[in-house]
């Protein structure tokens, strides 16, 4: 740990009786979720009430926190924090082992939602796994593989406006499953005040909230600087999806109760798949990688290329072609100086279904297409040395 401060501070705050309370909810949570579950990327149930984490804020500086645990995995630990975190804040945390050994773990906040009052749980993914069994007694140190998720692993950073802790607990464990970054609040001004410190791939609003109709949400969030997709979240039946979404100017409306399926496919409409954590679809290489001295210029490319993915569903979806077919044709006249003839060619043939007024279908599958061959492209970036 650092010693710029030698202070470590307690943002919970809570009194007995209002920590027992929180802490028999999250441990009648904790036990449900991981009865019988055996595979190496379960959370166990890991209550530490003095664990200390170290937290490196914008402009340097680094703050100590003590901190209430409430899980470990393989991969990450929650824990109970009082004050909200910025997903990708970098983190460290010193844990003891089963032997009294303390371990100094590092990595970064993927995940921040909203308890009560100040109470937020956070999540914090290791740099590199740990061995379970270290942590926790009675635990099998060799335990089975995981079975494939129902949940397709996706890649991104979500804003969820909330004001139900139930809706903000299941979305918490939907979208941890799926791999994506989370931060969720209850009202319009918690999240006007995120966007304008954070970035975002997605914004999911719940269309009743107290401090915003569904009408005011929406221009709520896109005034407050957001540009990318809006998905409306709503229980009401009276309106067809699709004339609610245009009548409130949405990118898509959820249907609630959302089940994993539902939010797998609403959200692989506006999220690049992962996939690296998926483990399918082959890697595409650039044609000039052999050239060492091009490779940064090349892995820069990438980098660029795949915050860009998640926005063209969105503008197909929107109807904003002029503006998709000007991002296809910058693509269309990069990508093959840079190694990806392929992805040039996949562009073109995007490009000539637009200037032919090409049905809807045929357009999303070519995009899709071409969005594919861009995600094998990026996939080759993470499996290849620079």
């Amino acid at each position: 740990m650092s010693n710029a401060h030698d202070e470590t501070i307690d943002a919970l705050r809570l009194n007995e009786q209002q920590k027992q309370a929180i802490m028999n909810r999250m441990k009648r949570r904790v036990n449900a979720n991981n009865r019988h579950d055996s595979r190496a990327n379960a959370r166990k149930p890991f209550y530490r009430d003095n664990a200390v984490v170290e937290m490196h804020h914008p402009g340097g500086s680094r703050i100590r926190y003590r901190v209430q645990t409430v899980n470990l995995s393989t991969y990450g630990v929650g824990f109970l924090h009082g004050s909200f975190c910025y997903t990708g804040t970098p983190t460290h945390m010193v844990l003891a082992t089963c032997d009294n050994q303390p371990v100094r773990l590092t990595g970064k906040i993927v995940r921040c939602q909203l308890v009560e009052g100040r109470v937020h749980e956070v999540g914090m993914a290791f740099k590199a796994p740990i061995q379970l069994s270290d942590f926790v007694e009675d635990c099998d140190p060799n335990p089975v593989e995981p079975q494939p998720n129902a949940l397709a692993k996706l890649r991104g950073r979500v804003l969820y406006i909330e004001d139900a802790l139930d809706n903000r607990e299941l979305m918490g464990f939907m979208t941890d499953q799926m791999g994506l970054e989370l931060s969720a609040v209850e009202s319009a001004e918690q999240a006007k005040g995120l966007i304008e410190k954070q970035s975002f791939d997605l914004v999911v609003a719940d269309l009743w909230l107290p401090d915003h109709p569904e009408d005011q949400i929406i221009a709520a969030v896109r005034e407050a600087g957001y540009e990318g997709p809006i998905i409306g979240a709503t229980a009401r039946t009276d309106t067809p999806p699709e004339e609610l979404a245009e009548k409130i100017q949405c990118s898509a409306v959820l249907a609630m109760p959302f089940t994993a399926e539902s939010l797998t496919e609403t959200f692989q409409q506006f999220l690049m798949r992962d996939r690296l954590a998926d483990g399918k679809g082959e890697a595409l290489l650039s044609e000039q990688w052999a050239n060492v001295q091009m490779r940064p210029v090349i892995v820069d490319f990438l980098s660029r290329l795949e915050k860009q993915l998640s926005s063209l569903q969105s503008l197909l979806k929107q109807g904003e072609g002029e503006t998709l077919r000007r991002h296809i044709y910058k693509l269309k006249s990069a990508a093959g100086g840079y190694g990806y003839s392929q992805i040039s060619e996949a562009a073109g043939r995007f490009m000539e279904l637009i200037d032919e007024e090409a049905e809807h279908n045929r357009l999303q599958q070519q995009l899709n297409s071409l969005i594919d061959l861009c995600s094998s492209a990026c996939l080759g970036s993470h499996q290849t040395d620079s």
